[in-house]
């Protein structure tokens, strides 16, 4: 069976789907002219693609940090608490003692 996403009007909603779609089986196909003299009218559209290139490349980073064991993380604290919470993080990153000893603190209490 045919997976292709179609919006509420049956066109196809992306070009990866148009790509796929099931076509008619003609020795040649149509011209523009043939088309033309058939009532329909030439046309220009700019269809969505799945995913951006931005998303794309948003993807490709996050895969990469995964790879290096980074992860984000969102959290909520009190805006007294900002400071000391990218202090933290920024002292964790470090490979050092330090990060050794904030991560015993934060386990133990």
């Amino acid at each position: 069976m045919n997976d292709n996403k179609f919006d509420f009007s049956g066109h196809v909603k992306t070009i990866e789907d148009a790509q796929t779609v099931e076509t008619l089986n003609v020795e040649k196909p149509l011209t523009d002219e043939d088309l033309e003299n058939n009532g329909l009218i030439k046309t220009t559209a700019f269809v969505r693609t799945k995913k951006s290139k931005n998303a794309l490349r948003v993807k490709k980073n996050k895969e990469k940090k995964a790879a290096n064991g980074i992860k984000q993380l969102n959290i909520e604290v009190h805006e007294d608490n900002k400071e000391i919470i990218k202090t933290v993080n920024s002292l964790i990153n470090k490979n050092g003692i330090k990060a050794k000893i904030i991560k015993f603190i934060i386990k133990h209490f």
